[in-house]
């Protein structure tokens, strides 16, 4: 009888902070629209240019959805750039806000006292 051998080691738990995009339920939600309308125009487009381009059907079809699927992931990616250089900003403001209402919090202790 062999015995199983496990770690105690205590597992190292993922640390869920704010620094990412999943995160932050309103970046995440904007991402997955910035994502869905740019599939929605380059399906659009690609179907459009194909059909005037006198493709068959099928041609159109398959055009439709290569460029859909290339812009859906163009726009994903850039939505991603633009909530990546937002988020130290939004933590700013946060951090900003919460000092000043700490700072006001301190004052009305000192007045309170006096």
């Amino acid at each position: 009888m062999a015995k199983d051998k496990k770690s105690k080691a205590p597992k190292k738990d993922k640390q869920t902070t704010n620094d990412s995009i999943a995160g932050i339920p309103s970046a995440a939600s904007s991402v997955a629209r910035i994502k869905a309308r740019g599939s929605f125009i380059g399906f659009a487009f690609g179907g459009i240019i194909a059909h005037q381009a006198h493709c068959t059907w099928f041609g159109v079809g398959a055009w439709a959805l290569a460029s859909g699927i290339v812009c859906g992931l163009l726009a994903w990616w850039i939505g991603l750039i633009l909530w990546e250089a937002a988020i130290p900003a939004e933590s700013r403001a946060r951090q900003r806000e919460v000092y000043e209402e700490m700072q006001a919090r301190l004052a009305a202790r000192k007045q309170e006292a006096e």
